[in-house]
Protein backbone atom coordinates (compact mmCIF):
# COMPACT_ATOMS: atom_id res chain seq x y z
CA UNK A 1 0.00 0.00 0.00
CA UNK A 2 1.34 3.55 -0.80
CA UNK A 3 1.50 5.78 1.49
CA UNK A 4 1.68 8.86 -1.10
CA UNK A 5 -1.62 10.22 0.16
CA UNK A 6 -0.44 10.00 3.81
CA UNK A 7 -1.15 13.87 4.44
CA UNK A 8 1.35 13.24 7.60
CA UNK A 9 4.25 11.92 5.36
CA UNK A 10 3.46 14.43 2.76
CA UNK A 11 3.57 17.47 5.18
CA UNK A 12 6.81 16.46 6.43
CA UNK A 13 8.62 16.13 2.72
CA UNK A 14 7.81 19.66 2.03
CA UNK A 15 9.06 20.72 5.55
CA UNK A 16 12.53 18.63 4.88
CA UNK A 17 12.42 20.01 1.21
CA UNK A 18 12.08 23.52 2.68
CA UNK A 19 15.11 23.02 5.19
CA UNK A 20 17.46 21.68 2.73
CA UNK A 21 16.55 25.03 0.65
CA UNK A 22 17.73 27.01 3.22
CA UNK A 23 20.53 24.42 5.03
CA UNK A 24 21.83 22.25 1.76
CA UNK A 25 23.24 19.12 2.47
CA UNK A 26 21.70 18.57 6.07
CA UNK A 27 22.23 15.32 7.67
CA UNK A 28 18.74 14.60 9.02
CA UNK A 29 16.78 16.38 6.18
CA UNK A 30 18.28 14.28 3.87
CA UNK A 31 17.80 10.57 5.78
CA UNK A 32 14.33 11.52 5.97
CA UNK A 33 13.97 12.34 2.42
CA UNK A 34 15.73 9.33 0.85
CA UNK A 35 13.29 6.71 3.06
CA UNK A 36 10.22 9.04 2.24
CA UNK A 37 10.54 9.29 -1.50
CA UNK A 38 10.94 5.41 -1.61
CA UNK A 39 7.40 5.20 0.88
CA UNK A 40 5.70 7.19 -1.97
CA UNK A 41 7.87 6.03 -5.02
CA UNK A 42 10.12 8.91 -5.70
CA UNK A 43 12.41 6.75 -7.08
CA UNK A 44 14.69 9.37 -8.94
CA UNK A 45 14.68 12.15 -6.25
CA UNK A 46 14.95 9.28 -3.66
CA UNK A 47 18.65 8.65 -5.25
CA UNK A 48 19.29 12.32 -5.58
CA UNK A 49 18.60 12.29 -1.90
CA UNK A 50 20.84 9.40 -1.43
CA UNK A 51 23.72 10.64 -3.89
CA UNK A 52 23.64 13.88 -1.37
CA UNK A 53 23.66 11.84 1.65
CA UNK A 54 26.86 10.05 1.01
CA UNK A 55 28.46 13.58 0.07
CA UNK A 56 26.93 14.74 3.92
CA UNK A 57 28.17 11.77 5.23
CA UNK A 58 31.78 11.57 3.96
CA UNK A 59 32.33 15.27 5.05
CA UNK A 60 31.70 14.43 8.70
CA UNK A 61 34.04 11.73 8.67
CA UNK A 62 31.04 8.25 8.93
CA UNK A 63 32.56 5.97 6.96
CA UNK A 64 30.17 3.22 8.29
CA UNK A 65 26.78 5.44 7.08
CA UNK A 66 28.60 6.03 3.73
CA UNK A 67 29.74 2.86 2.94
CA UNK A 68 25.82 1.73 3.61
CA UNK A 69 24.65 4.41 1.30
CA UNK A 70 26.86 3.51 -1.60
CA UNK A 71 25.74 -0.21 -1.36
CA UNK A 72 22.26 1.09 -1.92
CA UNK A 73 22.94 3.16 -4.57
CA UNK A 74 24.28 0.05 -6.26
CA UNK A 75 20.70 -1.15 -5.76
CA UNK A 76 19.85 1.19 -8.75
CA UNK A 77 21.59 -0.99 -11.20
CA UNK A 78 19.51 0.78 -14.64
CA UNK A 79 20.87 4.44 -13.23
CA UNK A 80 24.46 5.12 -14.37
CA UNK A 81 24.11 8.78 -12.12
CA UNK A 82 23.44 6.14 -8.61
CA UNK A 83 26.38 3.43 -9.69
CA UNK A 84 29.22 6.42 -10.29
CA UNK A 85 28.47 7.89 -6.57
CA UNK A 86 28.65 4.45 -5.46
CA UNK A 87 31.77 4.19 -7.38
CA UNK A 88 33.37 7.11 -6.39
CA UNK A 89 32.57 6.79 -2.64
CA UNK A 90 34.09 3.93 -2.52
CA UNK A 91 36.95 4.86 -4.53
CA UNK A 92 37.46 7.73 -1.90
CA UNK A 93 37.06 5.03 1.65
CA UNK A 94 39.71 2.46 -0.16
CA UNK A 95 42.10 5.32 0.04
CA UNK A 96 44.11 5.55 3.13
CA UNK A 97 44.96 9.32 2.69
CA UNK A 98 41.38 9.87 2.56
CA UNK A 99 40.55 8.31 5.03
CA UNK A 100 42.39 9.35 7.34
CA UNK A 101 42.12 13.36 6.48
CA UNK A 102 37.78 11.91 7.06
CA UNK A 103 38.55 10.29 10.40
CA UNK A 104 41.19 13.13 11.65
CA UNK A 105 38.12 16.05 10.57
CA UNK A 106 40.37 17.42 7.89
CA UNK A 107 38.25 16.28 4.94
CA UNK A 108 36.83 18.96 3.03
CA UNK A 109 35.69 20.01 -0.44
CA UNK A 110 33.26 21.69 -1.94
CA UNK A 111 31.29 19.10 -4.46
CA UNK A 112 32.34 15.44 -4.60
CA UNK A 113 30.90 14.59 -7.14
CA UNK A 114 32.11 17.40 -9.60
CA UNK A 115 36.10 16.72 -9.81
CA UNK A 116 37.57 13.38 -8.44
CA UNK A 117 40.76 14.08 -8.47
CA UNK A 118 40.55 16.70 -5.61
CA UNK A 119 40.23 13.91 -3.54
CA UNK A 120 43.68 12.83 -3.91
CA UNK A 121 45.12 16.51 -2.82
CA UNK A 122 45.99 16.53 1.08
CA UNK A 123 43.06 18.25 3.04
CA UNK A 124 43.58 21.69 4.55
CA UNK A 125 43.89 21.49 8.21
CA UNK A 126 40.64 21.86 10.22
CA UNK A 127 40.75 25.50 12.84
CA UNK A 128 40.69 24.82 16.16
CA UNK A 129 36.96 24.10 17.55
CA UNK A 130 37.14 27.11 19.86
CA UNK A 131 37.98 29.33 16.42
CA UNK A 132 34.79 28.13 14.52
CA UNK A 133 32.11 31.23 13.63
CA UNK A 134 29.31 31.83 15.25
CA UNK A 135 27.55 30.96 12.00
CA UNK A 136 28.52 27.28 11.91
CA UNK A 137 27.53 27.23 15.36
CA UNK A 138 23.94 28.44 14.65
CA UNK A 139 24.08 26.36 11.50
CA UNK A 140 24.52 23.46 13.35
CA UNK A 141 22.41 23.57 16.49
CA UNK A 142 19.60 24.99 14.48
CA UNK A 143 19.65 21.09 12.71
CA UNK A 144 19.37 19.53 15.95
CA UNK A 145 17.00 21.77 17.34
CA UNK A 146 14.76 21.29 14.27
CA UNK A 147 13.78 17.72 15.25
CA UNK A 148 13.21 18.62 18.53
CA UNK A 149 10.29 21.45 17.72
CA UNK A 150 8.83 18.37 14.97
CA UNK A 151 9.17 15.90 17.80
CA UNK A 152 6.85 17.97 20.33
CA UNK A 153 4.39 18.55 17.33
CA UNK A 154 3.78 15.39 16.38
CA UNK A 155 3.64 14.57 20.30
CA UNK A 156 0.88 17.42 20.07
CA UNK A 157 2.52 19.41 22.51
CA UNK A 158 3.30 22.30 20.06
CA UNK A 159 0.54 23.18 18.14
CA UNK A 160 0.63 23.34 14.10
CA UNK A 161 1.04 27.09 14.58
CA UNK A 162 3.26 26.84 17.70
CA UNK A 163 6.01 24.65 15.66
CA UNK A 164 5.94 26.41 12.34
CA UNK A 165 6.93 29.67 14.25
CA UNK A 166 9.68 27.79 15.80
CA UNK A 167 10.69 25.84 12.73
CA UNK A 168 10.54 29.16 11.26
CA UNK A 169 13.30 30.75 13.65
CA UNK A 170 15.09 27.66 12.94
CA UNK A 171 14.86 27.56 9.24
CA UNK A 172 15.25 30.98 8.02
CA UNK A 173 18.93 32.33 10.31
CA UNK A 174 19.98 35.55 9.62
CA UNK A 175 23.64 35.79 8.42
CA UNK A 176 25.18 37.00 11.65
CA UNK A 177 28.36 36.97 13.78
CA UNK A 178 26.25 37.62 16.51
CA UNK A 179 25.31 34.58 19.02
CA UNK A 180 21.78 33.65 18.74
CA UNK A 181 20.30 31.03 21.43
CA UNK A 182 19.45 28.16 19.23
CA UNK A 183 17.47 25.80 21.78
CA UNK A 184 14.33 24.62 21.07
CA UNK A 185 13.52 24.77 25.11
CA UNK A 186 14.97 27.64 24.92
CA UNK A 187 12.61 29.04 22.01
CA UNK A 188 9.25 27.74 23.68
CA UNK A 189 9.98 29.79 26.92
CA UNK A 190 10.55 32.86 24.88
CA UNK A 191 7.73 32.46 22.46
CA UNK A 192 5.08 29.90 24.28
CA UNK A 193 6.13 29.94 28.17
CA UNK A 194 3.47 28.54 29.18
CA UNK A 195 3.84 25.71 26.80
CA UNK A 196 7.81 25.43 28.41
CA UNK A 197 7.55 22.85 31.49
CA UNK A 198 5.63 20.12 29.28
CA UNK A 199 8.38 20.61 26.78
CA UNK A 200 10.91 20.19 29.67
CA UNK A 201 8.77 16.65 31.00
CA UNK A 202 9.03 15.55 27.16
CA UNK A 203 12.80 16.19 26.76
CA UNK A 204 13.02 14.53 30.50
CA UNK A 205 11.42 11.27 29.36
CA UNK A 206 13.66 11.39 26.00
CA UNK A 207 16.86 11.42 27.87
CA UNK A 208 18.26 9.12 30.38
CA UNK A 209 19.93 12.87 31.96
CA UNK A 210 19.39 13.87 35.53
CA UNK A 211 17.31 17.36 35.50
CA UNK A 212 18.68 19.59 38.52
CA UNK A 213 17.53 22.93 39.63
CA UNK A 214 21.15 25.18 38.41
CA UNK A 215 19.91 28.17 39.79
CA UNK A 216 20.94 27.17 43.08
CA UNK A 217 24.24 26.79 42.08
CA UNK A 218 27.07 29.06 42.98
CA UNK A 219 28.58 28.07 39.26
CA UNK A 220 32.38 28.16 39.39
CA UNK A 221 33.92 30.40 36.87
CA UNK A 222 36.85 28.02 36.24
CA UNK A 223 34.66 25.43 34.93
CA UNK A 224 32.29 28.41 33.25
CA UNK A 225 35.96 29.35 31.07
CA UNK A 226 36.16 25.59 29.85
CA UNK A 227 33.90 26.54 26.90
CA UNK A 228 33.94 29.09 24.55
CA UNK A 229 31.20 31.70 25.19
CA UNK A 230 30.03 32.12 21.92
CA UNK A 231 29.63 28.77 22.13
CA UNK A 232 27.71 28.54 25.94
CA UNK A 233 25.30 31.20 24.51
CA UNK A 234 24.06 29.63 21.11
CA UNK A 235 24.23 26.09 22.25
CA UNK A 236 22.18 26.52 25.69
CA UNK A 237 24.97 24.70 27.69
CA UNK A 238 26.19 25.70 30.69
CA UNK A 239 29.76 24.23 32.44
CA UNK A 240 28.85 24.36 36.40
CA UNK A 241 31.30 22.88 38.31
CA UNK A 242 34.53 20.96 38.49
CA UNK A 243 34.64 17.99 40.69
CA UNK A 244 38.15 16.28 40.55
CA UNK A 245 38.82 18.10 37.55
CA UNK A 246 35.99 16.57 35.94
CA UNK A 247 33.22 18.60 34.13
CA UNK A 248 29.51 18.69 35.26
CA UNK A 249 27.59 20.67 32.44
CA UNK A 250 24.14 21.63 32.41
CA UNK A 251 22.21 21.17 28.71
CA UNK A 252 18.43 21.87 27.27
CA UNK A 253 19.04 19.03 24.62
CA UNK A 254 19.39 15.99 26.30
CA UNK A 255 18.62 14.16 22.56
CA UNK A 256 21.81 14.84 20.99
CA UNK A 257 24.72 12.64 21.63
CA UNK A 258 26.66 14.26 19.05
CA UNK A 259 25.74 17.63 20.99
CA UNK A 260 27.45 15.88 24.49
CA UNK A 261 30.70 14.02 22.44
CA UNK A 262 31.24 17.84 21.20
CA UNK A 263 31.41 19.26 24.33
CA UNK A 264 33.81 16.49 25.82
CA UNK A 265 36.06 17.50 23.22
CA UNK A 266 36.14 21.08 23.48
CA UNK A 267 36.37 21.08 27.24
CA UNK A 268 38.77 18.38 26.91
CA UNK A 269 37.35 16.88 30.08
CA UNK A 270 35.20 14.10 31.43
CA UNK A 271 31.89 15.28 31.68
CA UNK A 272 28.67 14.47 33.38
CA UNK A 273 25.50 16.29 31.88
CA UNK A 274 22.52 17.61 33.21
CA UNK A 275 18.86 18.51 31.81
CA UNK A 276 18.51 22.24 32.67
CA UNK A 277 15.17 24.25 32.58
CA UNK A 278 15.80 27.25 29.81
CA UNK A 279 14.63 29.70 33.37
CA UNK A 280 17.54 28.38 34.86
CA UNK A 281 19.45 28.80 31.43
CA UNK A 282 18.28 32.49 31.57
CA UNK A 283 19.06 32.92 35.73
CA UNK A 284 22.34 31.59 35.65
CA UNK A 285 24.07 33.03 32.45
CA UNK A 286 22.71 36.27 32.59
CA UNK A 287 25.25 37.62 35.18
CA UNK A 288 28.19 35.82 34.02
CA UNK A 289 27.86 37.46 30.40
CA UNK A 290 27.50 40.58 32.24
CA UNK A 291 30.62 39.90 33.65
CA UNK A 292 32.10 38.95 30.45
CA UNK A 293 31.32 41.80 28.68
CA UNK A 294 32.80 44.04 31.44
CA UNK A 295 35.97 42.47 31.20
Amino acid sequence: MSDKGDPKLLEAIDFFEKMLETLPGDRTGLEFLSVAYEQIGERDKQIKALMALSETLLKEGDVESATAIAEKLRTFTDNPAAINAADLVEKILNRKDAISSIRSGEFSTDNLFIEEEKITQKAKTAAPAQNVNNNAWISEAARNEVEIVWKWKEEGILTKEASAELLHVFVDLPATDYPLLMSALGMVEEYHPHLSDAAFESMQKSCSLPPIPLELFEISQEAFETLPPDYIKIKGVIPFALVSNELLVGVMNGMKKQLLEEIKTLSGRTCHFFLIHPRSWHLVTKPLFATESVT
